[in-house]
């Protein structure tokens, strides 16, 4: 358990809970594996993060943490880091734990300009309404849909053979899937999740 599992309330269990778990581990396990993929990505000759349009933060000493990679979108912004992603939209941040399905909400405005490891993110919240519960789910499920459109832009920069190549350690006994198909179902599956609760909420 994270020291942020513990502060959980009431709310944060009834939004988890209403995400079926067998959608909580299929995200886990690929998200898992897509952060795997992007250090891959990091060793590739001329750093793919660098040439998709990342812009690259490395803590002063490489005890302090992983480095921070940061990238401009049209409505906010990803953070990647080793341990995790943050997702905004807007003045809304969600920060993706890369080891368990626990998204948390992180106000933009409270981040440090650097950061490099998980202590230093600033604190990370439930929601506390139903409206809250829905916004999550609606950022995640934007969150998948732009890894979907990342690993696309693999795949049309390097190929098949290079990600495949890149998964032979950790996840060469995993099947041979394109990593933007897997995001493209998964996010559909979730945005059907988010549709029926949307239904639910008055």
């Amino acid at each position: 358990m994270t020291p942020q599992s513990s502060t959980m309330g009431k709310s944060a269990h009834i939004h988890t809970m209403r995400v079926p778990k067998r959608l909580q581990r299929e995200w886990k396990k690929l998200f898992t594996k897509q952060l795997y993929c992007m250090g891959q990505d990091i060793r590739h000759g001329d750093n793919l993060l660098l040439r998709y349009g990342f812009t690259r933060q490395r803590p002063p000493n490489p005890d302090m943490g992983s480095s921070q990679y940061s990238l401009i979108t049209q409505n906010g912004q990803v953070l990647l880091w080793g341990f995790g992603m943050m997702f905004s939209a807007k003045n809304d941040g969600l920060f993706l734990w890369r080891h368990e399905f626990e998204p948390k909400f992180v106000r933009v405005s409270s981040l440090p300009p650097n950061t490099w490891s998980c202590d230093q993110l600033p604190r990370r919240t439930m929601p506390k309404t139903a409206g809250e519960a829905l916004r999550m789910l609606q950022m995640l499920v934007e969150s998948m849909r732009w890894l979907e459109s990342y690993e696309n832009w693999v795949h049309a920069t390097c190929g098949q053979s290079y990600r495949s190549k890149s998964l032979q350690g950790e996840y060469a006994s995993d099947p041979v899937q394109r990593m933007d198909e897997a995001w493209r179902k998964l996010s559909e599956e979730f945005a059907k999740v988010l549709k029926t609760q949307a239904g639910d909420t008055p």
